[in-house]
C-alpha cells in the first residue's frame, strides 16, 4: 500500500502536467456549448453529442498519461488513441455509470425520505437553477439535502473508480498494443481496495469543495472571468474534474503497472518451474561415441 501510494503521489503532477493540452481544448467545447445563448434543446442535444463524449476522451487521454510516466507504455499519435475509446466509452465507462447508480439511488432515496431532499418538487438543480442561486448568492435558495446529496456522491464515485480503474487502464494500455491476456473485463477488481483507499477520500474533499464554493459564494469570482453565466456557474463542478483524473489516472496507471509486473513474475515462475522438471536432454555427442566404440569392439571378435 505505501509503495502504491508513494507511485500515485510521485506521478500525478506530471499527468496533470501532460492533460493541460487536452483542457484547453476540452474548455473550449464547454465554450461552444455554454458560453452562448441558444435555444435550450439546441444546447443539450450539443452537450450530448459532444462533452459526454468529450470526458470519455479525457478519461483515456489521462490514463495514457499516467501509463507512459511510469514507463509501462510507448507515447502514440493521437488519431491511435481512438482504438480503444470505443471500449472505454461504450463499455467500462457505462459500467461505472451502473455502478454509480446502484449505489447512489438508496443514498438519495434515504435523502430524500429522511432528509427532507425536495426530489418530488425539484428532481435537479438545473443549469439555470444552479446560475440563478451563484449568481443571488443566497444560501437560503438551496436546500442544504442538495449539498449533501453532491458530498454523498464522492461515495459511489470513488468505489466505482476503484472497481474499474485498472480494467480501464489496461485498457488504454492496449492502444499501443495487445498485451496477452488483456481484454475489456481484464483487472476488474485488481488493487480495489488500495484504490478505494485513495478515492473516496479525494472525491469527498473535491466534491465537498464543490459545495462548500457554492455555498459559500467563491463562484461567484467566477462571473468576472468568464462571459457566460451558465457556463460561469458549472465551470467549479469541471474543474474538480480536472484535478480529479490525474489522481484517477496515477491510481489505475500504478495498478496496472503492478498487476503486470506480478503476471510477468508468474510467468517466470512457471516457466522456471517447467525448465527445472523437464527431463535433461542426452548428450548427443556422448551416446555417438559411445556407440562407436562398441561397433568397433564388435569387429575386434
Amino acid at each position: 500500500m505505501v509503495t502504491f501510494l508513494a507511485h500515485t503521489i510521485r506521478i500525478t503532477p506530471w499527468v496533470f502536467l501532460r492533460m493541460l493540452p487536452a483542457y484547453a481544448v476540452f474548455l473550449f467545447a464547454l465554450y461552444f456549448v455554454y458560453g452562448r445563448e441558444m435555444d435550450p434543446v439546441v444546447r443539450w442535444f450539443l452537450a450530448l453529442a459532444t462533452i459526454s463524449p468529450s470526458m470519455s476522451f479525457l478519461v483515456l487521454i489521462a490514463l495514457r498519461s499516467g501509463l507512459v510516466q511510469l514507463k509501462v507504455s510507448a507515447p502514440i499519435h493521437p488519431p491511435a488513441i481512438f482504438k480503444g475509446l470505443g471500449r472505454l466509452a461504450g463499455f467500462q465507462w457505462a459500467i461505472l455509470m451502473i455502478v454509480q447508480l446502484v449505489i447512489y439511488a438508496p443514498m438519495i432515496w434515504a435523502l430524500e425520505t429522511y432528509g427532507g431532499l425536495p426530489l418530488t418538487t425539484n428532481w435537479m438543480l438545473t443549469l439555470v437553477g444552479l446560475r440563478d442561486f451563484v449568481i443571488s448568492n443566497n444560501t437560503d435558495s438551496i436546500h442544504p439535502a442538495f449539498g449533501y446529496a453532491i458530498m454523498a456522491y464522492a461515495i459511489p464515485y470513488g468505489i466505482s473508480a476503484a472497481i474499474l480503474g485498472t480494467a480501464m487502464a489496461g485498457t488504454a494500455a492496449t492502444v499501443v498494443r495487445k498485451p496477452p491476456r488483456i481484454d475489456a473485463f481484464w483487472g476488474f477488481g485488481h488493487r480495489w481496495f488500495s484504490l478505494l483507499l485513495l478515492y473516496v477520500p479525494v472525491a469527498f474533499i473535491l466534491w465537498g469543495g464543490v459545495v462548500i464554493a457554492y455555498q459559500e459564494g467563491i463562484s461567484q469570482y467566477f462571473f468576472q472571468l468568464v462571459p457566460s453565466s451558465i457556463l460561469a456557474a458549472i465551470l467549479p463542478i469541471y474543474l474538480v474534474n480536472f484535478l480529479w483524473l490525474p489522481i484517477f489516472a496515477a491510481g489505475a496507471s500504478v495498478a496496472y503497472a503492478q498487476n503486470q509486473q506480478r503476471i510477468e513474475e508468474q510467468r517466470q515462475a512457471e516457466l522456471d518451474e517447467m525448465i527445472a522438471g523437464a527431463q535433461p536432454m542426452p548428450d548427443l555427442k556422448a551416446l555417438r561415441q559411445a556407440r562407436q566404440e562398441r561397433q568397433s569392439t564388435g569387429r575386434g571378435f
